[in-house]
């Protein structure tokens, strides 16, 4: 139609002339806004709805004139379409439709959207797996998509950094840690005389470099197959200068760097892992439970219980959502040691083991506790053995047995 009808078009500063703009059944068409034009757009969409058998939604549609358009010229264009007027900003495919600067309101909307989808998560019990569902979702959800393609402005972007993971931190720290373990073998000489580890331990800008030296490489240093080192040797210690006249640099070869933490100078996450990780003191329990003789699941199983991460009501409550709390065993409170230790329908299960393997559980305390007590009844307990893989897959079927009580209405017997 537009090329049958170039006048139609809508005219404006750029070059390209645009007709319409669609994604899916949302098109927007621009027009020059004549009677003709108008026209002939009400007739191409009556065309449209007689051979799709689909219909335009008047409701749900509407024009955008110039603000400066007056009411009988808004009158005459609403008529003619049967659409009424609608002003900008507006929103197109979830994205502000506007005119002029940007302004930051434009994007509260979308901004809250995608706050929407994440909030909340703290307050739900889920898997990994269902965390990592939720993850993916809002990183492909459109959304954040058009924040890419459409740059929103600097204050809208500091106000979301406000809420920023603090991952990259953590990963920015951990590599400031391992510069320090880096070491340069000169080739060329591109790297930074003073800030990059290449002579001595550590870095030569703890020398203080001159004004205006501090950005300049090793090779602006050697000349002529030669050092020129005049200038700095009032600041850098004889040794040192000394060491230097044992490097040369030749432009044939490219500088390379050396991992100082592994034998062959290769880096691997795991000697960095190692070196900036915050290590905990070994604790014997775990050594325990992660054994090839226990599925990975079930050792997985126990690391979370230990650590306060099963789902139970008290701790569904403790996310702040409100729910009766009743244990299926009986009617008291269901918690971690309550069902797991000291519900009337758990107690004779481990009776029942204990008196065969002669262990004296504790009258109370903790998972943890109790978990001990069995590991610690026999003279050479270690991993793999009875006395551990017991306890362990008591509280695992315990589990299962709440669980099937919980979700598939099943009685709960766990003696049986």
């Amino acid at each position: 139609m537009f090329q049958r009808y170039p006048s139609m078009h809508y005219l404006a500063r750029c070059p390209v002339l645009v007709p319409h703009l669609a994604f899916a059944d949302d098109i927007i068409i621009f027009s020059n806004g004549t009677k003709s034009s108008l026209k002939r757009i009400t007739t191409f969409l009556a065309e449209y709805e007689q051979c799709s058998g689909q219909k335009v939604n008047s409701s749900k549609s509407g024009f955008i004139l110039s603000a400066k358009a007056s009411l009988s010229r808004a009158n005459v264009v609403g008529g003619a379409l049967g659409f009424s007027r609608i002003r900008l900003p507006t929103k197109y495919l979830g994205m502000p439709l506007y005119k002029g600067p940007k302004k930051s309101f434009l994007w509260d909307d979308l901004i809250s959207k995608i706050a929407a989808r994440m909030e909340g998560w703290e307050a739900k019990v889920l898997s990994p797996g269902g965390r990592i569902t939720i993850l993916k979702s809002i990183l492909t959800s459109m959304p954040l998509y058009l924040l890419h393609v459409i740059v929103p402005p600097k204050t809208v972007m500091c106000g979301a950094s406000i809420h920023d993971s603090p991952i990259w931190k953590r990963l920015s720290r951990a590599g400031r840690a391992c510069e320090d373990f880096i070491r340069w073998k000169v080739g060329c000489g591109k790297i930074n005389f003073w800030h990059d580890i290449w002579v001595d331990d550590s870095a030569l800008s703890r020398y203080n470099p001159p004004i205006g030296e501090s950005h300049r490489l090793v090779s602006s240093y050697w000349r002529d197959n030669t050092w020129y080192l005049d200038h700095v040797r009032s600041i850098i210690p004889n040794d040192i200068v000394d060491s230097l006249y044992l490097i040369a640099v030749s432009s044939t070869r490219v500088d390379h760097p050396l991992w100082t933490l592994t034998a062959n100078g290769g880096f691997t996450m795991y000697s960095a892992w190692n070196r900036v990780r915050q290590v905990s003191d070994r604790q014997p329990i775990f050594s325990k439970i992660w054994h090839a003789s226990i599925p990975l699941k079930i050792s997985f199983f126990i690391w979370r219980l230990l650590n306060d991460f099963i789902p139970v009501d008290t701790r569904i409550q403790s996310k702040g959502i409100c729910m009766v709390s009743k244990c299926h065993g009986c009617n008291d409170i269901e918690s971690l040691e309550h069902l797991f230790l000291f519900c009337p329908s758990v107690s004779p299960v481990w009776n029942f083991f204990a008196s065969m393997f002669s262990v004296s559980l504790p009258v109370d305390g903790s998972i943890r506790h109790w978990l001990s007590a069995w590991f610690l009844s026999g003279d050479y307990v270690s991993e793999g053995h009875i006395r551990i893989i017991i306890p362990i897959f008591v509280l695992w079927f315990i589990w299962l047995e709440r669980n099937d009580a919980k979700h598939r209405n099943m009685s709960f017997y766990p003696s049986t």
